[in-house]
């Protein structure tokens, strides 16, 4: 029982100093949350895939019969997604991109399509 108060008591001392830091004041800057008149965002996936083959199989040789290849086949698939406003008074324009990226051993394909894209006006 002495050791649990001895423990408890080795604890407060410990925390007497923090509890003093806590009572400071709160200082606020309200440019930190000021809305910023522009945006930027998006995000970017990366994929990459190793297929196992076999090479006795048919579908192998129907598919690489003229161009063998090795016992592992890599494929790289990416996208990046893009996305920005800018404000100014009462008008807006925004804009939203989305990149796909492909390369196998077929060859390397690359897509760019808008999702969208539009300038307002809100008087």
């Amino acid at each position: 029982m002495k050791k649990c108060r001895l423990a408890i008591g080795l604890l407060f001392c410990l925390f007497l100093p923090a509890m003093g830091a806590a009572g400071e004041s709160y200082t606020f800057d309200p440019a930190e949350i000021e809305k910023k008149p522009y945006h930027l965002g998006g995000y970017v996936e990366f994929k990459p895939l190793l297929f196992g083959l076999d090479r006795e199989a048919a579908f192998y040789k129907l598919r690489f019969y003229n161009a063998p290849q090795g016992q592992t086949l890599p494929e790289w698939n990416g996208r990046v997604q893009l996305e920005g406003s800018y404000e100014r008074g009462f008008y807006r324009v925004y804009a939203r991109t989305n990149t796909d990226l492909k390369d196998t051993y077929a060859g390397t394909s690359e897509r760019t399509v808008f999702h969208e894209a539009y300038v307002s006006v809100k008087p």
